[in-house]
């Protein structure tokens, strides 16, 4: 049952609130980059909006980590969402979130007229992504972006993918899919897939970087 996955999610998130920053950090310079680098790539896309100061929800906010490289480079209002109280504990600390909401994302009650979501290695926790991608789609405005960057296995052979985040996410369960996988997936949605972008170094689970705008109308009867 989803209540179970997610129960688990909430305790591991919780166990690893105290240390996660220090870990992740770490995590991603060793692959190349860095969470500066991360934040100017979501930064990007929300300062390309139309409104002099959109409406932004990341979900998945963890520390706030990336919610800080983001904002200082964004005049943007910003809302947060994450399973994990302890998460959002320190995240609060960070001011830079509007609102603060503890729930998954299954559960969440996405508000309409967003200009941009985006989400930092959340994804594969999700156990219903089709549903957040549907909506993510209601809630953005047009021509607004669903922005995600996640980890993606990169192995070809089947392998017990929980075993990943066992090891490294004090033992969440998750909801992996391969690279292949996930472009379908977008790509059955009423987003339009508009950039795929490798993230650092490739590992058996290597990072990616996928932008999905919501189009107008128009564009959707013409497609």
């Amino acid at each position: 049952m989803n209540s179970n996955y997610y129960e688990q999610i909430r305790r591991a998130f919780n166990d690893w609130a105290p240390t996660y920053e220090g870990e992740v950090v770490q995590k991603l310079i060793q692959r190349g980059y860095s969470y500066e680098i991360l934040g100017k790539k979501f930064a990007s896309y929300i300062s390309s909006s139309s409104n002099e100061k959109p409406v932004v929800i990341e979900l998945g906010v963890g520390t706030g980590i990336l919610g800080v490289s983001v904002a200082r480079l964004c005049n943007m209002d910003l809302y947060g969402v994450d399973i994990s109280e302890k998460m959002l504990e320190i995240a609060s600390e960070k001011r830079v979130y509007l609102g603060l909401t503890c729930c998954n994302v299954d559960t969440y009650n996405f508000p309409k007229g967003v200009d941009v979501i985006y989400s930092g290695f959340m994804l594969h926790s999700v156990k219903m992504q089709e549903r957040l991608i549907e909506s993510a789609y209601e809630s953005l405005h047009d021509n607004g972006y669903l922005l995600i960057a996640d980890l993606v296995p990169s192995v070809c052979e089947y392998r017990d993918f929980n075993a990943h985040s066992r090891k490294y996410e004090y033992g969440a369960p998750s909801n992996y899919k391969k690279n292949n996988e996930l472009i379908s997936m977008f790509n059955d949605s009423l987003f339009e897939l508009v950039h795929v972008e490798r993230l650092g170094k490739i590992k058996d689970y290597t990072h990616f970087f996928y932008a999905l705008c919501k189009p107008q109308p128009d564009a959707q009867v013409g497609s």
